[in-house]
């Protein structure tokens, strides 16, 4: 485990910039490589420098560089005609590559320079949207020629485990949390509600009766609706809860259950509870600290309009629990969604979070909304990342020609990462025959990142 500094000249047309210094701290594990670099930008060369990586192998370590150290510069003097750009993002426009000497280039077509209390640091999303091209393109351009002339190249994209390996063991125990990580997993998603008492917990539903045996424990503590909400519980009250895989929120009248996905983990079998957010923020940090990587959190607020209504603030309370777990800035490993965009807006501005935040969006009507060129770009104002179904990214006819949604580069287009939901090797998409022909589409569908529930068998 080493720190990574990078230290260049970056000279811009125009004189925006005389002079910066690039720092970047990561941590990488493997092999030691040293790696000279080059910064080009419509075919000029605007900076160049020596990197000493980490890494498998020299590609890997170069691509995990580019795609997800915080790049700070630490001294800069710009141009009096970027005089009033203390709050505002600094851009540069044009075909920019951040070449290697051995491992190819990673390009994009824009970097912002947002401002620090320290200088300034590209934008996440640019940084996440470079797409390394080997030196030898040779498979890319036959995979090119196989879907079409307009997929665009493959790029490696980030796992999010959803709700943890969820394909594997019941969704959102420390067990399943544990396999993701091992299974390399980028981030492992949290879904987060309130007890009783304000502790943030991590489950997916305001509901307990789908995974847990909350109706067996508690059989008179349910709504009139029938429901058994964890905001009537307390947190030691939950603690003492079996957790199964999901199932309809009834039994039947055998007292057997029905699984929503019957070839999963047995319902019954084993021992696993719920988690507190901060118990699971533990496990993260901890696992990070004994191997050496950096695997980000994901949480998702759920259904924040409705805990307030009930008088309780959700993303109040977990913000101020990740500050306790230092996540604080725009380059921590964390992303903080929500299907709500009113509430996103809020997190941004009266909570004031840096926090990336990342707007959900359904298939329902006002997804329609949110998922358009209007919305995007509204969306771009306050979140740095879309999260769509994923029915929204592309879909496959009964002939197997695929179609992808434009609306990708639209998002791309605004400054927004695309992370879609969900990838399930046992529920694949209409006309998608196997997990080898999802993972072609994957491929060239640009994306940033996707949420799977088999972290292992759904990456590239």
């Amino acid at each position: 485990m080493r720190e990574v500094l990078l230290v260049g000249l970056l000279m811009m047309t125009g004189s925006c910039w005389q002079s910066v210094e690039l720092l970047a701290a990561e941590n990488l594990v493997g092999k030691q490589t040293m790696e000279s670099y080059e910064i080009w930008c419509d075919g000029e060369l605007i900076g160049q420098g020596t990197a000493e990586v980490l890494g498998d192998s020299t590609a890997d370590a170069i691509w995990m560089l580019f795609r997800t150290v915080n790049l700070r510069v630490i001294t800069s003097q710009a141009s009096s005609s970027s005089a009033d750009t203390d709050t505002a993002p600094l851009e540069i426009h044009g075909a920019i590559e951040l070449r290697t000497s051995t491992a190819g280039r990673a390009a994009c077509d824009q970097l912002a320079l947002l401002p620090t209390t320290d200088g300034w640091r590209v934008h996440p999303a640019d940084v996440l949207r470079c797409a390394l091209v080997r030196n030898d393109t040779s498979d890319h351009d036959a995979a090119n020629r196989t879907l079409g002339k307009t997929a665009p190249l493959p790029r490696r994209s980030i796992v999010i485990a959803h709700r943890g390996a969820s394909g594997y063991l019941p969704e959102h125990t420390q067990a399943s949390a544990c396999l993701a990580y091992g299974l390399g997993a980028d981030y492992v998603e949290q879904d987060v509600v309130l007890t009783k008492e304000s502790v943030p917990i991590v489950l997916h539903d305001i509901h307990l009766d789908t995974v847990t045996d909350v109706a067996i424990q508690f059989p008179n503590r349910a709504r009139p609706d029938g429901r058994y909400y964890a905001l009537d519980f307390t947190w030691d009250e939950i603690k003492t809860l079996q957790v199964h895989e999901r199932t309809a929120h009834k039994r039947n009248l055998d007292g057997t259950w029905n699984p929503v996905f019957p070839e999963r983990f047995p319902v019954g079998k084993s021992s696993f509870r719920l988690s507190s957010l901060s118990e699971m923020i533990e496990l993260i940090q901890g696992l990070n600290h004994s191997t050496g990587k950096r695997v980000g959190i994901y949480p998702e607020l759920k259904h924040p309009s409705w805990h307030r209504k009930q008088g309780y603030d959700l993303s109040k309370v977990t913000l101020q629990m990740l500050t306790e777990f230092g996540y604080r800035d725009h380059g921590d490993a964390i992303y903080v969604q929500c299907f709500e965009p009113e509430e996103l807006k809020r997190i941004r501005t009266e909570l004031k979070s840096e926090l990336p935040l990342i707007q959900l969006i359904d298939s329902d009507h006002d997804g329609d909304q949110l998922w358009s060129p209007a919305g995007l770009a509204e969306i771009g104002r306050y979140a740095d990342a879309v999260g769509p179904s994923l029915e929204r990214i592309f879909t496959v006819a009964a002939d197997g020609q695929v179609n992808y949604n434009p609306h990708v580069a639209t998002a791309h287009s605004v400054g927004l990462v695309v992370h879609p939901w969900t990838l399930r090797t046992d529920s694949l998409p209409d006309n998608v025959t196997s997990t080898d022909k999802l993972m072609e589409i994957i491929r060239h569908a640009d994306l940033d990142g996707f949420f799977s529930d088999f972290p292992d068998r759904t990456r590239f």
